[in-house]
């Protein structure tokens, strides 16, 4: 892990290039743990395995989700579904916000 002295060093020109032309550039947030929450809901709701998604479902309800549902997916069957699953998620995401963003930048 760098640390932030060592992480502006190694990428001092580029953070100049980004500070003088942030009008250029779109900031993704990082997910909060809220919604991340909510894309595992979506999964589970969607899985066709009966037993998983119970099983998933209890997770969800109790301590720990997050580690917990992470245990059992990559025990499971459904480990890249998820993941491709996330994935387009992700995706969306990013869609709604570059469409969101559009207006601003059709000046540039």
């Amino acid at each position: 892990m760098m640390d932030e002295d060592d992480f502006r060093d190694a990428f001092d020109d580029e953070l100049k290039k980004v500070n003088q032309s942030k009008t250029d550039f779109i900031k993704f947030e990082v997910l909060e743990s809220f919604e991340s929450f909510k894309i595992m809901e979506r999964f589970v709701a969607e899985l066709t395995d009966k037993n998983l998604q119970l099983e998933l479902k209890s997770v969800l309800a109790n301590k720990k989700p997050f580690q917990n549902f992470k245990h059992i997916i990559d025990h499971s069957n459904f480990r890249q579904s998820w993941f491709d699953f996330k994935q387009k998620e992700l995706e969306k995401r990013v869609e709604t916000q570059l469409e969101r963003e559009k207006p601003a930048h059709n000046n540039v």
